[in-house]
């Protein structure tokens, strides 16, 4: 994969990976974190590419069905800015918990706690989460894309951690710009405990 641009193309290298556990129902998924093998040009528009060999992957990342015989288009394109982010997200607060929910649904499970996002950054950030069991030590990562809040667990078809009901956690929470400054959002993971099971009939 690499990024390209009418005046430039930039390799790109793992940076990351994080796998999650296995799911009986969905399998698991991988996540990579990438960054430019050198830095990109300012102010210039790059857009998201693969290749195999001669083969133009775009398929992978085409935002509607390609006619045939048509270039391939991604839908993955950003700007850089003009000039570079040199400061590091900040956290304003630390994250606590906003909701969480334990409950069987028509189409799945939600399980799952929302943590407030008190984060300031000028570029878009990227928040990896290391969630840790309290009694068994045992940890699960996952890079989140913040929202209005920061979701941990299983979203009905989908998600990173299957917590136990009321179970002890901890959190530690680190953001990740786009150029790459890193920021924790505390010194010590932050505790919690898992939501308390709620049984429903269908």
């Amino acid at each position: 994969m690499y990024l390209w641009s009418v005046h430039d193309s930039v390799n790109l290298e793992v940076l990351d990976q994080v796998i999650s556990p296995e799911d009986a129902q969905y399998g698991k998924y991988t996540q990579l974190l990438l960054q430019p093998s050198r830095p990109l040009l300012a102010s210039s528009e790059y857009e998201l590419r693969a290749s195999r060999g001669s083969e133009n992957l775009f398929y992978l990342f085409e935002n509607k069905r390609q006619v045939s015989g048509q270039r391939g288009a991604t839908a993955y394109r950003w700007r850089t800015a003009a000039n570079p982010d040199l400061l590091a997200p900040r956290w304003t607060a630390t994250p606590a918990v906003k909701e969480k929910k334990h409950e069987a649904n028509s189409e799945g499970l939600n399980n799952y706690v929302l943590f407030t996002r008190p984060l300031l950054d000028s570029s878009q950030c990227l928040v990896r989460a290391t969630v840790r069991h309290g009694q068994s030590g045992k940890q699960v990562m996952a890079y989140l894309t913040p929202q209005e809040q920061l979701g941990i667990g299983w979203f009905t078809c989908g998600g990173n951690v299957r917590f136990k009901s009321e179970e002890a956690y901890t959190v530690r929470l680190e953001a990740i710009d786009a150029v790459g400054n890193r920021s924790v959002a505390s010194g010590a993971p932050i505790p919690f405990r898992a939501p308390k099971r709620v049984h429903c009939c269908w």
